[in-house]
């Protein structure tokens, strides 16, 4: 997988001028075929889920089902290691009663 610096590109050359941008472009991507009017055409958008799935576990997901909530956004899954913990702690908490 390619790092996250070597991805980078300036935000600043999709507002060049198109000759610039192509040239910039081509050369930054090696990609000599590249033909992209638009940025979202290079964007890494499967990078970017995982990142933002992540972000909503940290913030949303995990500190819910910490409480006991159930799960407030069923599209970004409780990671493994916290079912599995998660699981341990409650069981332990059922069979103290």
């Amino acid at each position: 997988m390619i790092s996250v610096t070597e991805r980078a590109l300036p935000v600043a050359i999709f507002s060049c001028e198109p000759a610039i941008k192509k040239y910039f472009l081509r050369k930054w991507l090696k990609d000599s075929s590249l033909d992209c009017e638009d940025f979202r055409d290079v964007v890494d958008w499967e990078y970017y889920k995982e990142r933002l799935g992540k972000t909503i576990q940290k913030i949303i997901t995990i500190p819910a089902g910490m409480q006991a909530i159930v799960n407030p956004c069923p599209r970004v899954v409780h990671p493994v290691s916290f079912i599995v913990k998660f699981s341990i702690v409650y069981l332990n908490k059922l069979l103290r009663r």
